[in-house]
Parts: structure tokens; C-alpha cells; sequence
């Protein structure tokens, strides 16, 4: 790996920092980059396939300089350069990652341009040869993509090989060991330019083998390796059938960890693949490099180092510059030891002890080896710490875990861990103290910041998500004509995914049948509850809107509101009523909701009505809240972004004296009465239609988007003035007996006295002088005051509010009046 008799290779200031800015450019679109002496690794990386390279490595490497294995001195690498890995990239949502293919001749080259569509990102070579650059498949498609070389296409073999997973080339600006030319990227490779690259396919460039004769034939007992190809085909045993075994073999080899033998077992395993099991090199090369990503290649630490492409393709040449003693094919069907020279590693079949060890005075690295063995996919953690609860992902979404349930994995996980004791690695038995220890520790590795709020993202990815069942939907590209699904990942923290699948052909011809039938076809209620609906399934709460399904029973608001439950999910909508909002845990329910359904407005002779309206308001306008929470710590500066639908027979009496929910509600009739005509199965039947009614949602949220604003039925306006003089006796008073404008005035006393008179007359508690004026203020807040001399007393007298004379004559007011 560290070569210090590489050519130095010289390069001015302006080649230097056109590759460091080629450096950043690649890191910023989550590449991994690892440097290089020439062609060769300067560090060990293999880690780096499946954990992302820090900024601060990044940094460490750009000057070139580099401890050696003992960590005593420092050398300089003579030919500075970077390689990129290929293949996947789990650590990043944005970027799939790259399959290269490499043509070292024109004939490669020109193979590639009849077997694979045009590319826009390539780069010529140092040697003057083309690397083409394709977008890596979907992991579900093709969970491993390997890296042949020496393509054999068509029975013959071609100077051309493939990058995937595993594999690495240099990067652009850096110079060749041999040539001391650059390598030059056709088009500055950026993230836009990736996304035009096709995806690669397999099928494209198959890496084909020659057909095996069938021809019996005796084999000598030495076998010189550079006759293993004609060889080989004298087997009579097919090829498929010598690779079926050689793969039910495999199953059985554990996989290996350096410093433990692991070249010499590769080297043994190579061998048996090569002449015991009698295969192709281009076939052996793929199952090794399916072998060398077993799970049982982490080590005690869950590091991962899985043997490269490139490392398997040196171990293949290796071998087959030995002397094989056995015969060929004496691995196939019974097996059986292949020789002398493997049964001096003859323990690669050995089982291997993949108990961790563990030490249980760091608390730290213990609790990180725990979480990225029990709680991670893919490589992505799937435990979150987060104001003071426990998240974990279930594929889908994050669900509250509590403390004991963590606890009671980590006392079984520990008990199966080893530990050094007395210079012997013994079974580790867990203790309270430890596991407490160990459970802290976790808290500050799964630690997310308080102020971190969900749905959100916990790396980059598209603003606004709406999660299904069967993926995420990006709700802008949606709104403007895609819907592509995104895969879920545990990057997304949410607590919320809808209970069903994203259909785009779904329709729901028994939902526009029951709205059109109680709303008499009126298509504006019917456009309002659409837009509505839209509403709730994203993540927004900017409209400040509360929506009030008001009429007699059974009109159509519980089905109505029982299938807003279906759309959302249950564990998406919190079932809550107006007086438990008042209670001091009534948020609690609320949080991680995206909706609040109250089917019940009446409220208790001890509800607490302004703080009913405070929290109404307050949520319903994106303000930030407190929550206390029943034996767990309050959460301060809380926004939720739940949306309210009340169903209610009547209207709540909320008192409100400055009318503010007028501008909240939007209210939406139900005058139709169904009762003793039901029927029962019509939720059955609309349950079927779930995806479709979703559909219909969506499109009613593309409406709101597009009309900026909801706008309240008409046929619900007598219903919103009800509403306003029963929650505002004042702003009745105010309509019926008074007039507004700056050349308006009035005295205190006077209007008083007909507040008085209005509210005996109508059923209202007057209340004293300085309730009345707080109330008006409320109303009415641009109103003053001011006093005017009247003989040798000052009158208070109110500037821009009069009474309506007319009006003041039809209550008999007139005689109260100086």
C-alpha cells in the first residue's frame, strides 16, 4: 500500500488547485474520495465502502503527507493523486452512485458504444483511454454489482473492464504514474450532469463464459496453473452445475478479518474455486466477491472490511501463477479436501465466534456498537434520542420506544457479547450499573437536538414529503405534474405515514356519489371539503384554517370524518373534544399528530373556555406551545402542525370577544337528515376506495395551492354570524345598535346604557363598566377615547364608534340618552 519508490511527479500551484477544487466539487455531491500515491491507496479504506470519508479526513489528506503503519514516522506521497469509490453509496438519499466502465482500447471502446447507450459524464485517462460513467441501479433491483475485468464477451476477451461496488478510479486532475498525463473529465461532472447519465444494466456488458465440452479426459495429478482455462473445459460436469455447487459451498465459508489469516484463507478459497471446483476466473471473481460482503465479515468492533475487487483480482492472478496438487474438479460432488497445499488452511471452513467483544468501562463505543448492530439499516442509524423519548424506525416511520424496552434489548444483547478477562475472552455477564452506564451513553450517540422539529429531514432531501405505504411522494414535483415515488429511509423523521398504498389510476366513484348527494350537488361545499382534505395530508398549516362540519344528526359528517380517519391512518389523527383541549395535559395527544378530529362541541360547566379558544387559535396559527406530559418532562416552544375538524349538531359557545375564530373557521353545512333511512354498509364500501379518495385529496390540495387561499361557502355564511354573536355578544351589539368611523363619537355613559338595555332584552349578562370596555376594545381596537368638558364635569367619550339612531328608536332607548 505505501510505495516509496514511486516516480515523483512535480505539479505546478495551478494544477494543484484545479484538483482541490475538483476534490471539493466531488465530496460536495457525497462521493467518497480516498488519496492516492500514483494509483495506489496512501490509507486503509476499505471502511470507506460503507462509511462516509469526514471533512476533517478529507482535509488531513490534501497535503500529500501520511504517518507510516507503526504511526512513528511521516512520508510524503511522491505522486500525489485521488481515487473515487464506485458502486453504491449508502450514507447519501441524493446520490445513487456510479458504475464506471473502463475501456483500455479502442476495441473496448468500441464495444462499449454498441453495447451501452451514450453517457454525458466520462473522462479520458491518463493513458488516453475512456472511462464511461453510469448512474448505479436501485440496491432492491441489484443488491450487488461486481467489478470484472478482462470482459469476455461473445467468446472473446476484451481489454475492458467494470467499476462497480467496491471498485475505484482516479478522479479528474489526477496524473498518471506513467505518462505523466492527466485524467480529464469530458464535462465538469456535477449532480445535474449525474442524473442525466442512464442507469446502468447488468445486461448490457454480460460477462460470458465458453461453453464447457463435454468431452471426458484424463487430468495429470500437478496441474501448472496457465493451462487452468484449457483445462477446465475438459470437465464433464456443467459449468452451471460446477457453480451451483461452488455457490451451496460458499454458504458455509464464514468470511474473514485481516490479521487473523485472512490472506492465506482467501488464497485457499481462491484455489478450490480455480481447480477444485474447476470454474471460469470471470466467474470466480464474481462469487468471491459476493463471499467477501458476508455479514460475518464485521469484526468485534462491527467494523466492516470486505476484501475489494481490485484485492480478489490480484489473489486470482496470484493463484494462478502456483502449482495446483490435485486434480481438477476434485471439489465437485462428495467433497473433499484438494490437497497439500490447503490443508495447510484447511481452516477457512473453520466456524468463526462473531460474539462481540465488548469493554464494559466504555460506556460510549459499547453503546455504539449496540445501536449500529440492533438499531440501523442499511447503515443508517434507526434510533433516535429526541426530546427526552425514545424513536425508533420501522421501515416506514418513527414509533415511541420506551425506556424499558430498550433496556430489555440491551441487557439480552450484552449477555451475548464477550469480554477480556485475565487475558482470556470469557462470556460478559451484564450488571445493572453497566447496563445503566451503556443506556446513558446511548442517549448522547442517538442524541437529536430539542429543537429539531418533525416530519424533517435528518440529512437534505425535498422540502415537503407526503409518506405511503409503498414509498414517499414529493409533494412540489407531484403539484407539478410527477409523482414519482422516493424510497423510505430513516433519514425521513416522521411520525406519520398513510396506512395505504399510492395509487395513481385509483378513483372513487361511491365518495363523489355520497357527497353529491348530501350536499345536494353543491359543488362549492363539495370543492371546500376537497381542498380540505388536501390540507391535512401535508405538512402545512399556513392557511390558520379550522374546519367545522355543522348539521343535524346523521347528515354525513361522521362518515365524512370517518373517512378522513381511514385516509390519514388512525395513528396519524388524534380523537380528542373541546373540553380536553382545555385540560393541562390536553396537548399531549396532539404532538407528531397531523390531525385533531372533535366530535363532540359541547363543553362542561367547569371547562376552562378561554384557554380552549387561547390553544384553538394559537396551534391553528402555527404558534409554538407548551405541552405538559404526563411523567415526562413539558415540551417548551412545541409547533404543531395538527389541523382541527370539529362535527358538531351546534354551534360551541366559545365567548370571543374580538370575534378573532371568525377569520379561523371555515364552515362547511350538512342540511340534509338521513335518519331512519342509513346506510350501514356505505363506510364498508367508501373503505375500498380509500387510495382513490386520497387521489381526490391530492388534487384538492393542487386547488388550494393554486388559489392561494380557502374561501368559505355561502351556504355556511348565516351559520359563520351565528356563530360570531353567539362567541361575541358584543359584536352583535355592535352590528345591530351601532356605527363605525372616525366621525363617529360617543358617550360612555350612553352606549352603556344601551348595552344594558340590548343585553336584557336578548338574554346576555351586561357585567360591569370595565368588562364592557375591555370587550369593545377587543372588537373594535382602533377606537380612542377622550374627555370633554361638560359644565364643571368631564364626560368620557368614545372618538370613531356612534350609536345607530334607528336602531336606538326600535329598542326604546331613545329616553336613556342626554
Amino acid at each position: 500500500m505505501y510505495l516509496s519508490n514511486t516516480e515523483q511527479i512535480l505539479v505546478d500551484e495551478s494544477t494543484r488547485n484545479h484538483r482541490t477544487e475538483i476534490v471539493s466539487r466531488l465530496y460536495e455531491m457525497n462521493f467518497n474520495l480516498i488519496p492516492m500515491n500514483g494509483k495506489n491507496p496512501c490509507v486503509q479504506w476499505k471502511e470507506f465502502q460503507t462509511r462516509r470519508v469526514s471533512a476533517g479526513e478529507l482535509k488531513e489528506w490534501l497535503p500529500g503527507k501520511f504517518p507510516t503503519k507503526d504511526g512513528r514516522r511521516i512520508w510524503k506521497a511522491r505522486n500525489h493523486n485521488f481515487a473515487l469509490l464506485t458502486g453504491a453509496i449508502p450514507w447519501s438519499d441524493d446520490n445513487p452512485g456510479i458504475i464506471v466502465v473502463d475501456s483500455d482500447d479502442e476495441e473496448a471502446e468500441e464495444l462499449v458504444r454498441n453495447h451501452c447507450p451514450p453517457t454525458p459524464m466520462m473522462q479520458v485517462t491518463g493513458s488516453g483511454n475512456k472511462q464511461f460513467v453510469y448512474r448505479r441501479p436501485s440496491i432492491e433491483a441489484h443488491p450487488f454489482i461486481g467489478s470484472p475485468t478482462k470482459l469476455r464477451l461473445d467468446g472473446k476477451q476484451y481489454n475492458l473492464d467494470i467499476r462497480g461496488d467496491g471498485g475505484l478510479i482516479m478522479i479528474p486532475g489526477s496524473i498518471h504514474p506513467k505518462t505523466g498525463s492527466m485524467y480529464e473529465e469530458v464535462t465538469p461532472w456535477t449532480m445535474e450532469l449525474l442524473m442525466e447519465c442512464p442507469v446502468y444494466d447488468p445486461a448490457w456488458l454480460p460477462d460470458e463464459t465458453a461453453k464447457t465440452k463435454k468431452a471426458a479426459a484424463s487430468v495429470t495429478t500437478d496441474i501448472i496453473s496457465n493451462e487452468h482455462e484449457g483445462l477446465i473445459a475438459q470437465v464433464q460436469t456443467e459449468v452451471e452445475e460446477r457453480e451451483s455447487q461452488a455457490r451451496q459451498y460458499l454458504k458455509s465459508v464464514p468470511g474473514t478479518q485481516q490479521g487473523t489469516g485472512a490472506d492465506n484463507k482467501c488464497s485457499a478459497l481462491t484455489m478450490k474455486l480455480l481447480y477444485g471446483f474447476a470454474l471460469p476466473v470471470n466467474v470466480v471473481q464474481e462469487m468471491l466477491s459476493e463471499w467477501a460482503r458476508k455479514p460475518d465479515q464485521f469484526d468485534a468492533s462491527c467494523g466492516w472490511y470486505p476484501w475489494t475487487d481490485d484485492e480478489i483480482a490480484r489473489k486470482i492472478d496470484w493463484c494462478l501463477g502456483q502449482t495446483y496438487e490435485g486434480k481438477i474438479a476434485d471439489r465437485l460432488s462428495p467433497f473433499r479436501d484438494v490437497g497439500p497445499m490447503e490443508a495447510k488452511v484447511d481452516d477457512v471452513v473453520k466456524p468463526v465466534d462473531d460474539n462481540h467483544t465488548i469493554d464494559p468501562n466504555n460506556h460510549l463505543e459499547t453503546a455504539e456498537l449496540f445501536r449500529r448492530e440492533c438499531f440501523a439499516h442499511n447503515h443508517k442509524p434507526t434510533l433516535i434520542h429526541h426530546q427526552a423519548t425514545w424513536h425508533g424506525w420501522t421501515g416506514r416511520l418513527y414509533e415511541v420506544i420506551t425506556d424499558d424496552d430498550i433496556k430489555a434489548r440491551l441487557w439480552k444483547w450484552m449477555a451475548t457479547c464477550k469480554t477480556w478477562s485475565k487475558d482470556k475472552r470469557t462470556t460478559f455477564k451484564p450488571t445493572r450499573n453497566v447496563v445503566g452506564g451503556v443506556m446513558d451513553a446511548l442517549k448522547a450517540v442517538t442524541n437529536q437536538s430539542s429543537q429539531l422539529e418533525a416530519p424533517c429531514w435528518l440529512s437534505s432531501g425535498p422540502e415537503e414529503i407526503i409518506a405511503f405505504d409503498n414509498g414517499l411522494l414529493n409533494v412540489r414535483e407531484f403539484l407539478s405534474g410527477k409523482d414519482n415515488l422516493l424510497q423510505h429511509t430513516p433519514n425521513w423523521f416522521s411520525p406519520n405515514c398513510l396506512p395505504h398504498r399510492f395509487d395513481r389510476h385509483a378513483d372513487c366513484p361511491t365518495w363523489m356519489g355520497f357527497l353529491n348527494q348530501v350536499f345536494d350537488e353543491d359543488e362549492e361545499r363539495i370543492s371546500t371539503l376537497r381542498q380540505w382534505f388536501g390540507y391535512n395530508l401535508a405538512n402545512d398549516n399556513r392557511q390558520h384554517k379550522i374546519a367545522m362540519l355543522i348539521g343535524p344528526p346523521r347528515s354525513g359528517k361522521g362518515t365524512t370524518m370517518a373517512m378522513m380517519s381511514a385516509m390519514l391512518g388512525r395513528h396519524n389523527i388524534a380523537n380528542t373534544s373541546l373540553a380536553s383541549l382545555g385540560g393541562r395535559f390536553g396537548l399531549e395527544p396532539l404532538v407528531g399528530k397531523m390531525s385533531a378530529l372533535i366530535d363532540e362541541g359541547h363543553l362542561g360547566r367547569y371547562s376552562d373556555n378561554s384557554l380552549i379558544l387561547e390553544r384553538l387559535k394559537a396551534i391553528s396559527g402555527g404558534s409554538e406551545q407548551t405541552v405538559d406530559r404526563k411523567g415526562v418532562k413539558a415540551i417548551s416552544s412545541v409547533a404543531m402542525k395538527v389541523r382541527f375538524t370539529m362535527a358538531v349538531n351546534e354551534l360551541p359557545r366559545l365567548s370571543d370577544s374580538s370575534a378573532a375564530l371568525r377569520s379561523r373557521l371555515l364552515i362547511i353545512p350538512y342540511n340534509n337528515t338521513y335518519e331512519g333511512k342509513e346506510d350501514f354498509g356505505l363506510v364498508d364500501r367508501l373503505l375500498k376506495e380509500v387510495s382513490g379518495i386520497t387521489n381526490w385529496s391530492l388534487e384538492g390540495l393542487k386547488q388550494l395551492r393554486a388559489n392561494g387561499r380557502f374561501k368559505n361557502p355561502v351556504a355556511g355564511e348565516k351559520i359563520m354570524r351565528d356563530f360570531v354573536y353567539l362567541s361575541s355578544p358584543v359584536q352583535s351589539f355592535l352590528d345591530e345598535c351601532c356605527l363605525v368611523g372616525p366621525d363617529k363619537s360617543v358617550r360612555f355613559d350612553d352606549i352603556q346604557a344601551v348595552w344594558k338595555v340590548w343585553c336584557e332584552q336578548n338574554g346576555h349578562v351586561s357585567g360591569s363598566n370595565n368588562d364592557f370596555g375591555r370587550k369593545l376594545r377587543a372588537a373594535i381596537p382602533r377606537i380612542d377615547d377622550e374627555r370633554r368638558r361638560n359644565g364643571a364635569s368631564r364626560d368620557r367619550w368614545y372618538k370613531g364608534l356612534g350609536l345607530n339612531p334607528e336602531t336606538i328608536s326600535q329598542q326604546n332607548c331613545r329616553s336613556m340618552i342626554s
